[in-house]
């Protein structure tokens, strides 16, 4: 996390919980910002040369890898972590390529504000068995719900109804995971991922 990150993110172990022994159930991954590369995951322009390619997690003293991620071009790069984004045309998207597949329970996104509620945001999984690798969508459940306010501590959303969370997303394992369907224009917050950490796949 940056610097100047709120003392929970600093502390927060990110990624680093999915190489646990006798982890939580559930590791909660973030904030993602297009720009910024946080705990555990890196931050690539793009990734298609990663894609094709066998990508191996790394652990050294430095840092812990268990994936990358990055945003369609049209995703307009905030200055800070703690700084909005959003996208400036249609068809944005965010996508995740992880060393090994990983099974996805959810995703938070942080609003800016009470009044610039998200919604609308969908979580997608790529079938990697098929010629054809398509994309489907994984969550079945959608949700506004309330903001976390250690989330988002540099916006005025606090503990408004105004966060959409993405849950209910299957047993698929998989490598490469991407969230489309943004509102163009609309400022967001950072991305947070719920990671499965007792069903992991070694494929």
């Amino acid at each position: 996390a940056a610097p100047n990150a709120p003392l929970e993110w600093l502390s927060a172990p990110g990624a680093r919980c999915l190489f646990d022994a006798a982890p939580a159930r559930v590791c909660h991954v973030g904030p993602l910002v297009p720009g910024t590369s946080t705990p555990g995951l890196h931050w690539h322009e793009s990734l298609e040369r990663l894609q094709n390619t066998s990508v191996e997690p790394t652990q050294s003293l430095e840092s812990i890898v268990v994936g990358h991620f990055s945003a369609s071009m049209h995703a307009q790069i905030p200055q800070s972590i703690l700084m909005p984004w959003q996208f400036s045309a249609p068809d944005g998207f965010v996508q995740l390529l992880f060393t090994r597949p990983r099974r996805l329970l959810g995703v938070y996104l942080q609003a800016v504000s009470a009044q610039q509620r998200i919604s609308g945001v969908q979580l997608q999984v790529r079938d990697e068995t098929g010629s054809k690798g398509q994309w489907s969508d994984a969550c079945h459940r959608h949700d506004l719900i309330a903001c976390d306010p250690h989330r988002g501590p540099s916006y005025s959303a606090s503990s408004a109804r105004a966060c959409w969370h993405l849950a209910d997303c299957g047993a698929l394992h998989a490598r490469q995971w991407r969230l489309v369907g943004w509102p163009v224009g609309q400022p967001f917050g950072g991305v947070w991922l719920e990671i499965a950490t007792d069903e992991m796949s070694t494929a």
